[in-house]
């Protein structure tokens, strides 16, 4: 009796689960539930643009005192003006060891990727390029007249009187061979130019190494710029997804009938808007304060009052064939 009533539902979970005559194909999500099936989800990328993104050094903790004191010298350098510093007890300034922007030997730095998938040009050692990502920009002999450029507007040093915002690092203050400082292990005072080596660049794959860092990543926005932009651009990144972007000092506007502050474009199909968001990335410049809970907020309201944000064709309004959809995943990169 027991064994028959087990036949019995095994027969019934049976029916339940093989299809019967009339039925169509079966087709299971190839997705979790949670990632919203079909649904393109929406990123919106927010660049930090505040004027600390200038610095050729990280951490902050690196330089303490915004007055620089006198500056050595007075010089034009790559189409700005800088106060030029000695080394003294900057000494960490210009060793990987410990500002982890600077020019290390054991990194590999690659030109970053365009919006179709090819690099940037290899920046020449004899004739490098300040910012590699502006065609027109002002270049700098490295093999002869190197300068490490540190900040080009907030610190400040004294020349005859005059305040000179912005400054360079080089031994003696003057132009070099382009260089690094090798930290000896052991040494008591990371700050004594005495603890380092002075390491110049005079092999050709090390030249071509250094020449890339110097125009694509010497500091932090131009680090930022092309580790996102390579990401982005990146030929096997997939396109399923919807991005906007913005920047953190970005005021308030109106973007998809939504007032916010922070967002720039609303979200479209990436695969439409990717040389574009490219073009905007790799074309700014850092300048401003750090509001970024307020643009975090902007992003936010952007997605609460916009209705293109959830729409099938953000591009367009509402309609009974251009639907919201409730379940897209929504998410903000900063």
């Amino acid at each position: 009796m027991f064994n028959q009533l087990k036949l019995r539902i095994l027969a019934v979970g049976m029916a339940l689960v093989l299809p019967t005559a009339g039925w169509g194909e079966v087709n299971f999500a190839q997705k979790p539930l949670a990632a919203g099936g079909g649904v393109e989800p929406n990123l919106m990328f927010m660049l930090d643009d505040s004027g600390s993104m200038r610095w050729g050094f990280m951490p902050d903790e690196l330089m303490s005192d915004r007055d620089l004191g006198n500056c050595v010298s007075y010089v034009a350098y790559g189409g700005d003006e800088y106060c030029a510093m000695n080394v003294g007890d900057r000494s960490q300034l210009l060793s990987p060891t410990y500002n982890k922007l600077y020019y290390n030997p054991d990194v590999t730095y690659e030109p970053p990727l365009k919006a179709d998938g090819t690099s940037y040009p290899d920046s020449d050692f004899y004739s490098a390029p300040i910012n590699g990502f502006d065609n027109n920009s002002a270049e700098v002999n490295l093999n002869t007249s190197y300068r490490a450029i540190m900040d080009d507007y907030y610190y400040y040093g004294d020349w005859n009187d005059n305040t000179i915002y912005g400054f360079t690092v080089s031994p003696d203050a003057g132009p070099v061979q382009a260089f690094y400082l090798d930290w000896t292990e052991g040494c008591s005072d990371p700050e004594s130019f005495s603890c380092y080596t002075q390491v110049a660049i005079t092999d050709d794959p090390g030249r071509q190494n250094f020449a890339n860092w110097f125009s694509y990543y010497r500091t932090r926005e131009m680090a930022a710029k092309s580790g996102i932009g390579t990401v982005f651009s990146n030929p096997e990144l997939s396109t399923d997804f919807r991005l906007g972007w913005g920047e953190i000092n970005q005021g308030k506007h109106t973007v998809d009938g939504a007032d916010v502050r922070g967002v720039i474009a609303g979200v479209r199909p990436f695969e439409d808007v990717k040389t574009e968001f490219l073009s905007w990335l790799y074309g700014g410049n850092a300048d401003g304060s750090t509001p970024l809970q307020r643009a975090l907020e902007g992003a936010g309201k952007y997605y609460e009052n916009s209705d293109r944000a959830w729409l099938d064709d953000p591009s367009q309004s509402k309609s009974t064939t251009n639907v919201e959809r409730e379940c897209r995943l929504s998410a903000t990169m900063l």
